[in-house]
């Protein structure tokens, strides 16, 4: 059973929302709360498996209380915010500060299906190794390091890992010895080569410090009793990983031996810090250009898009149709719209549609990584990140049949472990790594280490 507090300084709000999560027997509203100081009193007496957090409260708003709680008693926590800019610029702050993921809220016909995706994240986000994530976002608040880009430790090093291709490509032909005796290799997370270079751009000229990201393995020996705190590494990764069983390890199976200037990133629940981190990590002078589907409202990508672009040295815009592909530029699919690539003769370019209407989501990371792998093939470098959920998996796999490369994110390091499970379960993963080493391995891949 799944117990919730649900904080809304709205009657209306509270009841309607405690309605619409009991219509899952396996979903307990456990209290409810009015404001701020409410939630935190009630946070702490009732210790709920997870909190939904309105945005906009009298006395102590949404923010205000989000930082106390991860200061004082982290739980797991999910934002509902309203489907405006500034609700979206909030709720990504919030994502920034320890929240695990968002529901923006909707009115009248739209109810059901409402209902259907907040049951969906709550018992998704609540069964999840939240607990290690906000462990991290207490021991950087405690520090002192509030307001850095990417609480929750998901923040980049100031330095990027322009420097890091070389560590890349040695943890690659690190490996090569084992892969060759025919088992995969598991790679110790742990110390990662400092000091990159930034590249020529100076975009921005100033970061804020990286926030402390523990590995997972270290998180457990603290131990806290916490329920929450499940295995940290899949049966299935495990077995792709030959044996290896711990939550502090990124997987190659096989190393990535060509160069590829296209990236493509599909992610959802949980995603926003995550591609915050590895975009940040990147230089300005970024070999490739990369296109993101984030499963993320139209009201939402804009203001996501500008924020990456304000943090990152890549020039970081939301898409529009017939955008050139350059190195050193990401775009972000609009909500509402699926994002691809098109060729335009020889040459490819951004491709931004409303079709397929029938899929799923929107935008789907399917129609992402299909067209890439149809359109350019071993050019691409395919990348699958925390998400609820298969979307990407019939994508990746036409992806790789053409030859593409694809990594997926580990358990350990996922809010949401659906989409990378979905490509490593149909062995469709090249390598599975730590969040910590995924923009160093993409800068291996790009350069062609």
């Amino acid at each position: 059973m799944v117990r919730v507090l649900v904080v809304d300084d709205s009657t209306f709000m509270r009841s309607a929302i405690a309605a619409l999560l009991e219509k899952d027997p396996e979903i307990s509203v456990c209290g409810t709360a009015k404001d701020g100081q409410d939630c935190l009193a009630k946070a702490a007496q009732l210790q709920p498996d997870i909190i939904t957090l309105d945005v906009e409260m009298p006395r102590m708003d949404g923010l205000t209380t989000l930082k106390e709680l991860m200061r004082t008693n982290p739980l797991p926590v999910l934002m509902v915010s309203s489907l405006t800019a500034e609700g979206a610029e909030t709720t990504l702050k919030a994502l920034e500060y320890g929240a695990l993921d968002f529901i923006a809220k909707v009115s009248g016909a739209d109810q059901e299906d409402f209902g259907t995706e907040l049951r969906h994240k709550v018992k998704s986000i609540a069964r999840r190794k939240a607990f290690l994530r906000l462990r991290y976002t207490r021991t950087n608040l405690e520090s002192g390091r509030s307001g850095v880009t990417g609480v929750a430790g998901l923040s980049a090093p100031a330095t990027g890992v322009a420097g890091n291709a070389v560590a890349g490509a040695g943890m690659t032909r690190g490996v090569k010895t084992a892969l060759s005796a025919g088992r995969s290799a598991t790679v110790p997370l742990g110390g990662h080569a400092g000091g990159g270079a930034t590249g020529n751009g100076q975009r921005p000229s100033t970061r804020p410090a990286a926030p402390v990201f523990p590995s997972a393995a270290a998180s457990h020996a603290g131990g806290t009793g916490s329920a929450s705190a499940s295995p940290a590494f899949s049966s299935t990764a495990a077995a792709h990983a030959g044996g290896a069983s711990s939550a502090s390890a990124s997987t190659i199976i096989h190393p990535c031996t060509g160069t590829h200037d296209i990236v493509v990133i599909g992610v959802s629940t949980g995603g926003p810090p995550v591609v915050q981190k590895i975009l940040s990590s990147l230089p300005a002078d970024f070999p490739a250009c990369i296109l993101v589907a984030q499963h993320m409202p139209a009201s939402f990508t804009g203001p996501f898009a500008k924020r990456l672009d304000g943090v990152c040295r890549l020039k970081v815009t939301e898409a529009v149709n017939g955008d050139k592909i350059q190195n050193g530029r990401a775009y972000v699919c609009p909500g509402g719209k699926h994002i691809g690539i098109q060729m335009r003769g020889p040459l490819p370019e951004v491709l931004v549609t409303t079709e397929p209407t029938s899929a799923l989501y929107k935008p789907s990371v399917n129609v992402l990584m299909e067209t890439a792998g149809n359109g350019l093939g071993r050019r691409v470098l395919g990348v699958m990140l925390t998400g609820m959920g298969s979307d990407g998996c019939d994508g990746a796999r036409v992806l790789k049949q053409r030859g593409g490369y694809l990594i997926a994110q580990n358990e350990a390091s996922c809010v949401v472990y659906g989409m990378p499970k979905a490509v490593v379960d149909a062995g469709l993963a090249d390598q599975i790594l730590d969040v910590e080493d995924i923009a160093k391995a993409i800068m291996a891949c790009v350069k062609g280490c």
